[in-house]
């Protein structure tokens, strides 16, 4: 017995329902991936140290024109390290804890994380 076209047309907006619900679920964790929260337990850091400003949203499906625009945004993380030296002087890098200098400045400066957006053509 063939299926009624109500039944073809409530199983087609279920589907829809579906698609929807996974989309926004995949939009909420890639969200919360990053998030400060994440950059402020990945880097061991207070949460307001954490500077993050909104991602760019021109390259997103949605945005006029409709479509893909073949681009993405990456983060790009920055973050400042401190420590005390062997000889008990507050020492700071920048670099991921490659290369560390003298913290001499008034107040010291305190770990931090900054996150920018780069702009990727694919």
């Amino acid at each position: 017995m063939a299926k009624s076209e109500s039944n073809k047309t409530g199983e087609w907006w279920g589907d829809l329902w579906k698609l929807l619900i996974i989309w926004m679920i995949w939009q909420a964790i890639e969200g919360a991936w990053h998030s400060k929260f994440r950059y402020a337990v990945q880097y061991w850091v207070p949460y307001k140290q954490v500077t993050e400003p909104n991602q760019p949203h021109d390259c997103d499906w949605l945005t006029a024109p409709l479509g893909s625009k073949n681009c993405h945004y990456d983060p790009q993380v920055q973050t400042i390290r401190t420590a005390t030296s062997t000889t008990g002087r507050p020492i700071v890098s920048f670099d991921d804890g490659k290369t560390w200098v003298i913290n001499d400045r008034v107040p010291p400066l305190e770990p931090s994380v900054f996150i920018t957006w780069t702009r990727v053509d694919d």
